[in-house]
């Protein structure tokens, strides 16, 4: 009898035991739930008022509060059939043709204009210095086809499929003989792809367009791709803020297409002008109302090859 007792209890004791361990599972996991729920709204209050920062640093313009960002970029090299395109070097070989050595000289020349804006007497103010975005050579080190880190050469025709696909902002460079220097955007909002037309031919034939022509119509066209219009453009949102597109079309009122060629309309290349978004020799000035909405758009965007740094930093390393 004691000893039936005994497992009795035993048994007992173990079956309270394991009510107990349940019911404190469930009450912790309800407090768990609470508690979760209360960090996931903390986080997105958090990340709303970081937003309203950014935007408020935005537009008073104070560069102290606005994060870096990256566009990453693959450089596409399409052979023409007759006129051909830039040769597969090494690293250090500095010929010109080289397409590797070109690409950096592209790249380089870019950055160094976004970090050093100048100024177009055509506009009523300019942002100087800093442009607060810059581009970078993408590329995957587990990526064994990806032989010349993010710059790839094509016979005849660029790809259906670019190999990164949307991580990257994909930039053709192709020749067809008859455009020297142009280029032409995707659209306005943040599609991936642009040409650009006449590199090689302005190398082979010792053209008057080199690489830091190039740089300038890259800039221009990735401002249209992050929402840019021309500053020639009738409707440009900054007409009347500081920038007249009268002044800036130079022999006409303007022209009412935000992203087209002028087609004669216009003569930019007189006016004087140095705007980034007009058809000029410099390309390198920005007005605080365009700088304006190129941050937006980038703090905005969801485009996969658009990168906030984080505060401080100014590269990808």
């Amino acid at each position: 009898m004691i000893n039936f007792n005994i497992n009795l209890v035993l048994r007992l004791l173990q079956g309270i035991i394991f009510i107990l361990i349940i019911s404190i599972g469930f009450g912790s996991c309800g407090v768990c739930s609470v508690w979760n729920k209360q960090k996931i709204s903390q986080a997105d209050q958090g990340f709303a008022e970081d937003s309203v920062r950014i935007l408020s640093a935005i537009e008073d313009m104070d560069t102290a509060r606005i994060p870096h960002f990256l566009i990453d970029i693959n450089i596409h090299f399409v052979k023409h059939p007759e006129l051909g395109t830039f040769y597969r070097g090494k690293p250090e070989d500095s010929n010109i043709e080289n397409g590797l050595h070109w690409a950096r000289l592209l790249i380089n020349h870019v950055n160094w204009a976004l970090d050093s804006l100048g100024t177009s007497p055509l506009s009523s103010a300019n942002v100087k210095g800093d442009a607060h975005y810059n581009f970078n050579l993408y590329t995957e080190s587990t990526n064994t086809q990806d032989s010349f880190g993010g710059i790839w050469f094509w016979d005849r025709y660029a790809p259906a499929i670019y190999p990164y696909g949307e991580r990257v902002l994909n930039i053709v460079l192709q020749d067809d003989g008859k455009r020297m220097l142009n280029g032409a955007a995707c659209g306005l909002d943040f599609c991936n792809v642009l040409t650009l037309y006449g590199a090689y031919h302005n190398v082979k034939y010792k053209g008057k367009f080199g690489w830091w022509a190039f740089a300038s119509l890259l800039n221009h066209e990735v401002g249209h791709i992050m929402g840019l219009c021309h500053s020639f453009y009738c409707g440009n949102p900054c007409a009347g803020i500081d920038l007249d597109p009268a002044k800036e079309c130079h022999e006409g009122p303007c022209y009412n297409d935000c992203g087209g060629p002028n087609n004669g309309v216009c003569n930019n290349w007189n006016s004087g002008s140095q705007n980034m978004m007009g058809y000029n020799s410099g390309q390198n000035a920005l007005t605080p109302c365009q700088w304006k909405l190129v941050m937006r758009n980038l703090f905005q965007t969801k485009s996969k090859f658009i990168r906030r740094l984080p505060f401080g930093q100014e590269t990808g390393d």
